[in-house]
């Protein structure tokens, strides 16, 4: 049974590495970010945009073999280089929910056709940072 969760773990890795991989060789031919990848909630998602071509979510998938989904509340969504505050949910294991609350710095890269993003907040009631390459 422990050998086959390990296989299982791997093959999902490796599937989420490919599609990671994916994006990066797609990259070139955007010029607004629409995926994400990173160490933060969601690991593996897309940025998606409102009618007026302001960012206000990301989704995806996590490494807490789950979904994650991140809505952003400043006012014309998410502004590059500032503050923006945000809360999100999400499960883990597939069926276990969360809650999180924090504020994300997306530092514009490439003339603002990507951005890595530094995030700070509240996972229930445990504080976390990470960072995330938005591409």
């Amino acid at each position: 049974m422990g050998q086959k969760m390990i296989r299982v773990g791997i093959v999902v890795l490796l599937s989420w590495a490919v599609i990671g991989c994916a994006g990066v060789m797609g990259m070139a031919q955007e010029m607004e970010p629409d995926q994400l990848f990173g160490l933060s909630l969601p690991t593996f998602g897309s940025v998606k945009y409102n009618d007026d071509g302001e960012i206000y979510r990301t989704q995806g998938l996590n490494l807490g073999l789950g979904f994650s989904r991140r809505n952003y509340t400043s006012e014309g969504g998410l502004q590059p280089d500032r503050f923006n505050t945000y809360w999100g949910w999400g499960t883990v294991l597939l069926v276990i929910p969360y809650i999180e609350f924090g504020l994300s710095y997306p530092l514009s890269i490439a003339d603002g056709e990507q951005f890595i993003v530094f995030d700070v907040g509240l996972f229930y009631i445990a504080p976390y940072i990470s960072i995330s390459i938005w591409y």
